[in-house]
């Protein structure tokens, strides 16, 4: 054992003084995966031009995540080739280099320097639908976030050829109109003079080149954006931007793309403020579809639950429990189609037709415990108990079902999230029962 441990630590020493780390990131190990035999020759002819000291750089996120995307971009039937790369020490801009399967072997047809210091990702996309791929790369930036560089591809030999680099923020690829062409819907925030503002863009291409077909003012106050979705309608898209406020708040933003008109609006946007109170929330609660109808439903905060209470430990604190209403968006207008409760942004609890204005609920933040009551609809005193629930996590369950959790029953569980219940009150007129909690249960996460 000693000698195992005397050359254990050997090797460890020999990594440090080496200038490595065992605990090396994973993006570090994994950033020039193993290749196929081609793109084994693919790689040697990049460093016989190159050298073999050039640091590679592979897309941080989207479908390509290797610093080799080869795919056929330019039509003619064979594969291209992309290699993203620091040609030495001293640059700290990614570029491109451009790589042709010509009379047999790999040769470079070009170079560009990109727009950041790291690729955010890699899409190849035929936006004009004329049977050759626009190349969209993503870039990140020390100084403005994010840029998105978009490309048409050459042939004979193979090169790139910008059309458009701009800022942004989010972005999402989508056929918004239905004429068969793809559009570019982005957000951007924009920081200028101690300022900022907002701001979404529809971009299109053209035979000149990208143009852009309308732009609208968004609320300037939020922080960055989430999850985009998109609804189709019978005179163009539905949009909606989840967009982060502070720490925990959020809001959506709906913006309206008439195609009729080529025209694009934020119904919900305050003009004298630049803000959107309609759709604020006090939690991280993305916009889903919670009623399975094909349509994002957006989790608006309205009213506060009668006599709800928070308490940790014996002291009570000084706010109250907010009623989650999911709303549609119809005819520029919200539309609630569900209620509920939302538990830290990973559960919420729907409230059943029957407890409409006759529960309430202490929530105990230190044990990650709601109780619900039942009250008087006229009075809106308590008048019985109904239950109580726990959320808690599989590993938590596990080793306490013995114990602290020895009455408790799971009622459902996502991931390493669990929901218990125990004390269920069946004489209830409101009809608790294990079925129905269960069913009022859905996982955020």
């Amino acid at each position: 054992m000693r000698a195992w441990g005397k050359a254990l630590f050997a090797l460890m020493l020999c990594f440090v003084l080496g200038g490595c780390s065992l605990f090396s990131p994973v993006r570090e190990l994994l950033a020039v995966p193993s290749f196929s035999a081609q793109n084994e020759a693919l790689k040697r002819a990049f460093e016989s031009d190159y050298g073999k000291n050039v640091q590679y750089k592979s897309p941080i996120s989207g479908e390509f995540l290797s610093a080799f995307v080869v795919t056929d971009l330019d039509a003619d039937g064979a594969d291209e080739a992309m290699v993203f790369f620091l040609p030495d020490a001293f640059t700290t801009t990614v570029h491109v280099g451009m790589m042709d399967y010509i009379d047999g072997a790999w040769q470079r047809t070009g170079e560009l320097e990109g727009g950041g210091s790291d690729v955010y990702s890699v899409e190849t996309i035929d936006l004009d639908a004329d049977g050759s791929q626009e190349v969209i790369l993503c870039w990140s930036t020390l100084e403005s976030g994010r840029v998105m560089s978009i490309y048409g591809c050459t042939t004979e030999p193979f090169t790139l050829l910008r059309l458009s680099e701009n800022a942004y923020t989010a972005k999402l690829a989508a056929d918004l109109d239905g004429d068969g062409s793809i559009e570019i819907f982005t957000t951007n925030l924009i920081s200028a003079g101690g300022s900022q503002t907002a701001q979404a863009r529809v971009l299109h291409k053209t035979e000149s080149g990208i143009s852009v077909l309308d732009k609208c003012e968004l609320d300037s106050k939020v922080s960055g954006y989430g999850k985009l979705f998109l609804q189709r309608t019978d005179f163009g898209s539905v949009l909606y931007a989840d967009a982060f406020k502070g720490e925990s708040q959020m809001i959506t933003e709906v913006i309206c793309w008439d195609a009729r008109t080529a025209t694009m609006t934020a119904p919900f946007l305050d003009s004298e403020t630049l803000t959107n109170e309609k759709t604020w929330r006090s939690s991280s609660v993305p916009c889903r579809d919670v009623d399975a109808d094909g349509v994002p439903e957006i989790p608006c905060q309205r009213e506060t639950l009668d006599r709800s209470e928070f308490w940790n430990g014996e002291d009570r604190l000084d706010r109250r429990m907010y009623v989650t209403q999911w709303c549609a968006f119809r005819d520029g207008e919200l539309v609630t189609k569900l209620e509920s409760l939302v538990c830290g942004a990973k559960w919420m609890f729907v409230i059943p037709g029957a407890w409409h204005g006759r529960f309430t609920v202490r929530i105990d933040e230190d044990a990650d415990k709601w109780n619900f009551y039942e009250t008087d609809p006229a009075t809106g005193e308590s008048v019985g108990y109904l239950c109580s629930v726990i959320f808690t996590t599989k590993t938590r369950w596990e080793e306490n079902r013995g114990g602290a959790f020895a009455d408790c029953t799971a009622l459902c569980a996502e991931n390493e999230d669990m929901v218990l219940v125990y004390g269920i009150n069946t004489e209830s007129p409101l009809g608790v029962s294990e079925a129905q909690l269960r069913e009022a249960f859905g996982y955020l996460g």
